[in-house]
């Protein structure tokens, strides 16, 4: 898959999540405020950077895009970290659906750079 196909898969995905959780009857009271919206916009700006980044660090050496992998998921899982505790001390209610649609929406995209990247990699070793 390309950078630009990339982009728009994970943004695409990005608002398909976030509509259909919204849907979740548990999610439904959580899923119409902007911290919902942030939530889901922030994991999918981040996982949008973390493919560009790594596919500029793929093609300059073995070392860095195995940091540049290592380095994107940990900004990820830190950052939404961050929003989630920050949610979780200011709410009262809703905390654990906002908690777990917005780790939900984390996994997707997870699975979506993992996809990508994976078959990536084995597309520039088949052409080497």
């Amino acid at each position: 898959m390309t950078l630009r196909s990339f982009l728009g898969t994970s943004a695409l995905l990005g608002l398909v999540a976030g509509f259909a959780l919204a849907e979740v009857p548990a999610l439904s009271a959580v899923a119409s405020t902007a911290w919902w919206w942030g939530g889901v916009g922030l994991v999918t700006g981040a996982t949008m950077l973390s493919r560009m980044w790594v596919s500029k660090a793929a093609t300059k050496s073995p070392m860095g895009f195995v940091a540049a992998v290592n380095g994107s998921t940990a900004i990820k899982m830190f950052s939404l970290l961050a929003l989630i505790t920050t949610y979780l001390v200011t709410h009262e209610e809703g905390r654990v659906p906002y908690a777990l649609g917005v780790f939900g929406v984390f996994v997707l995209q997870l699975v979506l750079f993992v996809w990508d990247v994976a078959t990536s990699v084995r597309s520039s070793e088949k052409k080497s």
